[in-house]
């Protein structure tokens, strides 16, 4: 007797159906998980590069060159600005080491 090979079609219907695990974890992922990756994934690119360099450039060259009674960060300790960019990064870390 010669054995017949079984079709395709039989394989699918007798396996079942694969599933994709990525889509079944970012299904369960809350709000705050979604947004810590979407923030993860955007620090790496140059956009949010440019965004930090010139907003530190504004900052600098209006508390420096700009007129003295409108300077809020006063040259040389611009401390609001390391203030803020010392919460930036503590802010960043966490999700940068972990995700």
């Amino acid at each position: 007797m010669k054995k017949v090979p079984i079709s395709l079609e039989e394989i699918k219907k007798s396996r079942k159906p694969l599933r994709n695990v990525n889509m079944e974890h970012r299904g369960r992922l809350s709000s705050l998980d979604v947004f810590a990756i979407w923030i993860t994934s955007n620090i790496g690119k140059m956009g949010f590069f440019f965004v930090i360099f010139f907003w530190t450039v504004i900052w600098i060259g209006w508390n420096t060159l700009g007129p003295e009674s409108y300077a809020f960060d006063p040259y040389p300790a611009f401390v609001l600005w390391l203030f803020i960019s010392n919460m930036i990064q503590i802010f960043l870390m966490p999700l940068l080491l972990f995700c």
